[in-house]
């Protein structure tokens, strides 16, 4: 990289015409890092005054934007800085070669930590522990293994994108990847083994006790969900030991971004499920069946209000926080 830039400005003409363009490409490039280093503390203000509202429906409508700002404002911060940088003309072949790895990584760690926060939201949020799925003592663990599963997937994505613009050998981006592969099957295995069936299924009625809920066979598809990338986690270092590398690399990391896509899906029904409350007016009822609608429709059927004179049907006590939106 220093005898590429050397030879860019070796030359008095083309030295001159880099320079003028250099000031505005700083310019750009300090505004895109100003706005990732001050974008999360603006964003957290938003979501402190959203609490300070008195409408539930405004409230909610602030700690939405809040969330989307949350992505939204690093991303364009990350854009401005590259476009910056690119347009500074200070970086050679192999410079912008590495500029454009860094700009995978760092793209794909800004989406998947912003959909980790979603999935796992923190101890700040009222509604951290009612809007999950694991149990409390399992939430924070859970967060730290899919925050190092998504450096893991970052790290891939911009060694992949650098070495392939760079030159590197097929050979010698298999190598490369089979670290990657042992680590993320390793996460992925961890993250799954969280969602056993006996930290997420309550236990078995009593003769005497109601049904349960809708949302107990949501949990059985995420048992299911989990056994599922066990096996993936298990499959994929097995392949890749036997050479199969091209193999693993398509098992292992397209799964781990199915099932990142398939839980934020997950917290932006629950978004749903809470907009449907607040025009609703607070009727929690209305989450419930709106939530078994979404799970499917036999079963919000089978868990209709009784008819007058039967002691059987009933409808399900949900609470629902209005405090937060637990999307956040």
């Amino acid at each position: 990289m220093p005898q590429e830039i050397a030879e860019l400005y070796s030359s008095a003409e083309i030295r001159g015409a880099r320079l003028s363009s250099l000031p505005s490409g700083l310019v750009i490039a300090a505004a895109g890092f100003l706005l990732l280093w001050r974008s999360g503390r603006w964003t957290e203000a938003l979501l402190e005054f959203s609490q300070f509202l008195g409408n539930r429906l405004a409230k909610l409508a602030a700690e939405t934007a809040g969330v989307a700002l949350q992505l939204l404002l690093p991303v364009l911060g990350l854009v401005a800085a590259l476009t910056g940088i690119g347009m500074s003309g200070i970086l050679g072949t192999t410079g912008s070669s590495l500029l454009s790895g860094i700009s995978t990584f760092a793209m794909t760690l800004i989406l998947g930590t912003w959909l980790v926060l979603r999935i796992y939201p923190r101890a700040r949020s009222e509604q951290a522990a009612a809007g999950g799925i694991l149990p409390e003592r399992l939430t924070g663990p859970a967060r730290r293994t899919s925050t190092g599963l998504v450096l893991v997937m970052s790290l891939f994505a911009g060694m992949s994108q650098a070495t392939e613009d760079l030159g590197y050998s097929e050979t010698s981006q298999a190598y490369l990847g089979f670290i990657f592969i042992v680590l993320a099957s390793a996460a992925l295995h961890r993250i799954a083994g969280f969602y056993r069936g006996r930290n997420i299924l309550p236990p078995a009625p009593a003769e005497d006790e109601a049904a349960p809920e809708e949302s107990h066979y949501g949990r059985r598809v995420i048992a299911l969900l989990a056994g599922l990338a066990r096996l993936v986690s298990l499959a994929a270092p097995v392949l890749a030991a036997f050479g199969y590398l091209k193999a693993a690399d398509a098992l292992i990391f397209p799964a781990c971004s199915t099932f990142f896509l398939l839980a934020g899906l997950s917290r932006a029904q629950n978004l749903v499920a809470q907009v449907f409350v607040v025009l609703n007016h607070g009727d929690a009822r209305a989450a419930s069946g709106l939530g078994a609608t979404l799970a499917g429709g036999r079963r919000a059927r089978r868990r209709s209000p009784s008819r007058p004179g039967s002691t059987t049907g009933r409808w399900p006590a949900v609470p629902v926080p209005m405090r937060s939106v637990g999307w956040a």
